[in-house]
């Protein structure tokens, strides 16, 4: 019988997309061009969609195999938090069990149906913002074409279809940056638009706890780009009064009034947690000469070794020296060990950050790195997950899009630079900052994640990327068409 539902699923889905894709193609920017090289996009688009679409169908009964998935599962009933997590994503998991008691639809399948309409609401949401303020050519056609081609991104579309908090956290991320984009550009946000973003930051703070500090970066300099081209109004200032305390003020309630994990024995989640991974793993054995005689009479040479090889976490490794010394003299202690280590290693240091910066922000050199030359971070764990259930189909999907849509992206890029050195004009600067400002903050989560790159943690910049493709592939067409209306 599921056999059946799941290729009567895919019949319906493949003969819907074609028909939406069919009957509106043709009114959309990108075909009514003239030139010829639009069909190369074209093709492109339909392709990917296609694959994702069957990729779907055949994966949406299958739990993907993710060793948060099991830690989110055990949250879920009962219900609580651990220092690293929310309750928000574990109550989502919660529900779905309860409508597969009710409906015997699988759990999976809830939370993947939510979380994939989340993203085409989304994405579509941030497309109109676009449209509206940016680029005036496109129809509502064109805005309904790119949402399906930019939701099944293989990449992202991984996470779509995973019992991961990444999804949904992506999603938000879109809300706030569209938000973001139309606050610069109209000077200020209706009641809709405010009730939009409180929601959006609220929800993804509570998704993953990191996020807290990028959306701070955010909005200071959303305040700064409106202080510097447009008016900053009383409205404006209470606006951000409102964004950095409203949504921050729901997590911190949600959070007090959250039951914790039994037995839960990691560290809370300070700045010590972060710094300390960041700079002295790896590399505290090294260093060890240079480590205070307070700091070697707790911490001993074969303790620094083991910390190193990754023997001991960094929960343990603090919570050891808190207990020995007290938890104030232990964050000196932890700081001064950081510090000693970066002086005798900032080189190799600076240029690990580099490199987890350059990952990061290129997602897709990033995996064409990763898949064929050197292992350098955590995406081929992810790619090895993605291709499990169906591997054949899988490898295409996901190879298809990261080369060609990599090939397409460095030829359009290389074109525009070419041909037309001053695309961004005033108020194209004004429009895209918040969209450029987000993309490297997710770039530069290198330099503080402690972590090997993993391209889990920025899918937001696989869809900038192809945003940038979109839009330089329309750019470099309208400079032939221009060219060819001038000969």
């Amino acid at each position: 019988m599921k056999i059946i539902i799941k290729y009567l699923a895919l019949l319906i889905s493949i003969s819907l997309y074609n028909y939406i894709f069919i009957t509106k193609i043709k009114d959309t920017r990108l075909h009514r061009d003239p030139g010829k090289a639009k069909y190369i996009f074209i093709a492109f688009i339909y392709i990917q969609c296609m694959l994702g679409i069957l990729w779907t169908c055949n994966n949406f009964d299958y739990i993907t195999q993710f060793g948060d998935t099991g830690a989110y599962v055990y949250q879920s009933n009962p219900l609580r938090k651990t220092s690293i997590r929310t309750v928000l994503y574990p109550l989502l998991i919660r529900i779905s069990m309860e409508i597969e008691k009710l409906t015997n639809i699988s759990y999976c399948a809830v939370i993947y149906t939510i979380q994939s309409l989340c993203s085409i609401l989304c994405i579509y949401y941030f497309l109109n913002v676009l449209k509206e303020n940016l680029n005036d050519r496109w129809n509502k056609n064109d805005v309904i074409i790119y949402t399906l081609f930019l939701h099944f991104i293989p990449q992202i579309n991984e996470f779509n279809l995973s019992v991961l908090s990444d999804s949904l956290a992506y999603s938000m991320l879109l809300l706030v940056v569209a938000n973001g984009i139309k606050w610069v550009c109209e000077g200020n946000l209706n009641k809709k638009d405010l009730v939009i973003l409180i929601l959006a930051i609220f929800l993804g703070n509570m998704l993953r706890y990191e996020r807290k500090i990028l959306h701070i970066v955010f909005l200071i300099v959303i305040f700064i780009i409106l202080s510097k081209y447009k008016e900053i109004s009383k409205k404006n200032v209470f606006i951000l009064a409102c964004l950095l305390v409203i949504p921050l003020m729901f997590v911190k309630v949600t959070d007090i009034c959250s039951k914790s994990v039994e037995n839960d024995n990691r560290h809370e989640q300070t700045a010590t947690m972060v710094v300390l991974p960041k700079v002295a793993r790896g590399y505290m054995e090294e260093c060890y000469e240079y480590l205070s005689d307070d700091a070697k009479c707790v911490v001993s040479l074969e303790l620094a070794g083991a910390y190193d090889r990754g023997e001991i976490s960094t929960s343990d490794f603090i919570i050891y020296i808190e207990q020995s010394v007290g938890q104030d003299t232990a964050n000196k202690m932890i700081y001064s060990i950081s510090w000693e280590v970066f002086k005798n290693t900032y080189r190799k240091q600076t240029a690990n950050v580099l490199k987890d910066c350059f990952l990061y922000a290129n997602p897709l050199m990033f995996g064409v790195l990763e898949l064929n030359l050197v292992h350098v971070g955590g995406l081929d764990w992810n790619y090895s997950r993605f291709i499990m259930n169906t591997p054949t189909l899988s490898k295409l999907y996901y190879n298809f899009t990261l080369y060609f849509g990599l090939m397409l992206l460095i030829v359009v890029i290389a074109y525009l630079i070419w041909k037309e050195k001053n695309i961004l004009k005033d108020k194209i600067r004004v429009v895209i900052a918040p969209f450029v400002m987000a993309f490297l903050l997710t770039g530069l989560w290198g330099v503080v994640n402690n972590s090997k790159p993993n391209d889990r943690y920025v899918l937001y910049i696989y869809f900038v990327w192809f945003v940038i493709l979109i839009v330089g592939f329309e750019e470099s067409l309208s400079i032939k068409k221009q060219k060819v209306l001038i000969d």
